[in-house]
């Protein structure tokens, strides 16, 4: 009797249909086209006039990052990352009550640049992280972010294509690409679509004066200071990681969208949250890198970077509202 009325149950919702994707794709295309760009991206951060500055953002040193070498699933080596495909042209800090994603839809991007105007569709040639923290860590007792309490950050870079990647992909052979170039290729095309490539997505911050006496930084800074972090959730059963990145893209740009008190852990916000008053003493380098997992896709190499110079969220950040407007 058991047998005859049982009903196989999945243990997953079932994915999306491909027509299903494309279709959502059109209809997202179709509704940025309508929202008026009027938000000028960098307005809220200026870049530093001398090294250091304080309150700027710089471009950052791709050689400082240490990633997987040619042979490191072999031997674990890492070694100085090769030149970043991305370059820094902007950083924004906002406040908001929730994550307002896709802000490079809403923004008058720049026009395109004479060598960027024979692009792939793959290849954006802007790149826009919108990384947003609560106002308030969740508890660590399960639970959300609680409502009602202090407006988040958002912090939004913004890179270009650099005139050597652009020509490279424009012009050249596909068969002598740097590896981390194939690779991007595959995670910008594909990113929006498959969950477990999608959480291929690694950040890095490292802190540049992390040995700076009086900074009074925890141990676990020092500990984790310029070790990459996935941007996946935790696996299921021992399977594959599922990233919790938020694409949005079209063929000018792609953004990538980090929900830090809703995707990260309890502990983690609280940690971050913590930080918050050391920021204004700290030179952060931050780096993005799709990791490599096969021996085609190594050596890695830094996707973009920035160097935040001493940051002061709460003086400097601009409420949402304020900066779309223009």
């Amino acid at each position: 009797v058991w047998s005859a009325s049982y009903e196989p149950q999945a243990d997953a919702l079932p994915l999306a249909s491909l027509d299903l994707l494309d279709a959502r794709r059109r209809l997202a295309l179709r509704r940025r086209k309508s929202l008026p760009r009027v938000a000028i991206p960098g307005a809220s951060v200026a870049r530093a006039a001398t090294r250091g500055e304080p309150k700027t953002w710089e471009p950052a040193t791709p050689e400082l990052f240490q990633l997987r070498g040619a042979e490191y699933l072999r031997d674990k080596k890492k070694y100085p990352s090769p030149p970043a495909l991305y370059e820094a042209v902007g950083l924004d800090c906002l406040r908001s009550e929730t994550p307002v994603f896709d802000l490079a839809a809403r923004a008058n991007l720049p026009p395109p640049r004479p060598f960027e105007r024979r692009l792939p569709a793959w290849c954006p040639r802007l790149l826009v992280q919108n990384m947003c923290f609560p106002g308030t860590p969740p508890p660590l007792l399960g639970g959300g972010v609680p409502a009602g309490g202090p407006r988040g950050w958002q912090v939004v870079c913004w890179w270009r294509l650099t005139e050597a990647a652009a020509r490279l992909v424009a012009e050249g052979d596909a068969s002598t690409w740097p590896p981390h170039l194939k690779l991007w290729k595959h995670y910008a095309t594909n990113a929006d679509t498959m969950p477990v490539l999608n959480g291929s997505l690694k950040g890095v911050a490292r802190v540049d004066n992390i040995r700076e006496p009086g900074l009074g930084l925890p141990r676990l800074l020092h500990q984790f200071n310029a070790k990459p972090v996935l941007m996946a959730a935790a696996a299921a059963w021992g399977g594959d990681r599922p990233g919790v990145v938020h694409v949005a893209r079209t063929d000018d740009y792609m953004e990538f969208g980090l929900d830090v008190g809703a995707d990260f852990a309890a502990t983690s916000n609280h940690a971050l949250f913590k930080l918050l008053p050391k920021l204004p003493l700290l030179l952060i380098d931050v780096g993005w890198v799709v990791e490599g997992r096969s021996p085609a896709e190594l050596p890695e190499g830094i996707l973009a970077c920035m160097r935040l110079n001493r940051l002061d969220l709460a003086a400097q950040a601009v409420p949402v509202e304020q900066w779309l407007p223009g």
